[in-house]
């Protein structure tokens, strides 16, 4: 027999005396009821034969152990408690393993604060409106001496009729009709009467062109101190023909006009104008050329001894001569 079936055996006989001293009591009738607990004992492994044993021989039985004190019989009056069961130990949850692929997770940005809100841009005003173009004033109808002065400065004199063509006749006899009557009032005004004599028709074409003047075509308003141009009057290929006026033209004309309804240079281009009611033949010279006609009417007077205002008509005729212009005072007739 091997060591392990000597121990085995000697646990199973201290068992069984053990049990017969038990059953031969006469336990109460609660005490019958109570449990018996086996104790298992778990056995050692067979050892390893030793090195040089033959094989197939038992080994060598060891000394039995010294038996185990029998336990004491309890007291018949208490039952044997039943043992209470040991609580199991809490287990501790393990920690989940973090993915070595997913990032911690990171800690949520604190919110920016809110921009301040920007100021309110003030109210844009509507730009104004474009102010319309004034119309281009018509030339004022002067006589020929200055301009008058404002009518803020002095009252406005009374009008004074003007000399008719006749009384003008008697009053300077040397003065021919186309001097007289090429330049009538155009103005209730006082002031100098300037008669022009433009000769012959061919004549007139050349002074025109040679001072870069304008035949225009001027309409009254029912005032009469304003109008309008309705057109012009332009020597084209040996004829006249009427022609529209450019508004742009204008400003480089002076305001005064000079009538040539009875100049008889002039008689071709009125019939080509086809003047209509209230309309009228005027000629306009440019700024720089009127302003040499005064002063060569200014001189005029003064080697006469007289003041502009003192004369009432002047007479005098346009001469052009290796291209330069010039006008010739051939009459002054004071008042």
């Amino acid at each position: 027999m091997s060591r392990a079936a000597l121990v085995l055996g000697l646990l199973l006989s201290l068992a069984v005396h053990a049990a017969a001293l038990w059953i031969g009591r006469t336990p109460p009738p609660a005490a019958a009821e109570a449990p018996v607990t086996v104790a298992l004992v778990e056995l050692p492994p067979e050892p390893e034969p030793e090195a040089g044993a033959e094989p197939g021989m038992p080994p060598e039985p060891e000394p039995p152990a010294a038996p185990e004190p029998a336990p004491e019989p309890e007291s018949p009056s208490e039952p044997e408690p039943e043992p209470e069961p040991e609580p199991e130990p809490e287990r501790e949850p393990e920690p989940e393993p973090v993915a070595a692929s997913q990032p911690a997770p990171e800690a949520a940005p604190e919110p920016a604060p809110e921009p301040a809100p920007a100021p309110e841009p003030a109210p844009v005003p509507p730009p104004a409106p474009a102010a319309e173009p004034a119309p281009v004033a018509p030339p004022r109808i002067t006589p020929a001496d200055a301009p008058p002065p404002p009518r803020d400065a002095q009252p406005e004199p009374e009008p004074k009729a003007e000399p008719a063509p006749e009384a003008a006749r008697e009053a300077a006899p040397a003065a021919n009709d186309s001097l007289l009557r090429s330049d009538a009032p155009t103005t209730d005004r006082p002031g100098p009467v300037l008669g022009i004599d433009w000769g012959t028709p061919e004549d007139a074409i050349a002074t025109l062109r040679a001072n870069r003047m304008v035949v225009a075509i001027w309409r009254a308003d029912r005032s009469g101190e304003g109008g309008t141009y309705q057109g012009r009057v332009e020597f084209v290929n040996g004829r006249w023909r009427r022609e529209p006026i450019d508004p742009a033209s204008l400003p480089r004309f002076a305001r005064t006009q000079r009538r040539l309804d009875d100049v008889p240079a002039f008689n071709d281009a009125r019939r080509a104008a086809r003047l209509r009611l209230g309309e009228r033949l005027v000629v306009l010279m440019p700024v720089e050329v009127e302003r040499k006609l005064r002063a060569s009417l200014a001189a005029a007077a003064a080697d006469r001894g007289l003041a502009y205002d003192d004369v009432r008509v002047f007479a005098g005729r346009f001469r052009v001569r290796g291209g330069a212009v010039r006008f010739e005072i051939v009459e002054v007739v004071p008042h």
